[in-house]
């Protein structure tokens, strides 16, 4: 079992969505539909100065479909190389 963190600004979240719900049965995910904080890029705060905001997805699935959410989220990523699209792994 694998767990991904994927953080990302709202522009792509249907993409990010999609590409996780076409990876495999075997996938499961809870969404945090508001995130703020600053990585690289700017930072996303949801307030005047920083108007942006990011969401979240926690996903649980097995090794290949983690491989197949992988390949697809790097696809996003470089379709969109500016919207902070942040994937982590573990397990």
């Amino acid at each position: 079992m694998k767990r991904i963190e994927i953080i990302a600004n709202h522009s792509v979240e249907a993409d990010i969505i999609e590409a996780v719900e076409s990876s495999g049965s075997e996938s499961y995910y809870t969404k945090v539909p508001v995130v703020y904080g600053k990585g690289r890029s700017n930072p996303k705060m949801g307030d005047s100065v920083w108007p942006e905001e990011n969401f979240m997805l926690i996903i649980y699935t097995d090794l290949d479909c983690s491989e197949t959410i992988k390949e697809k989220i790097s696809r996003i990523k470089k379709e969109f190389p500016d919207e902070g699209i942040k994937y982590f792994e573990m397990g």
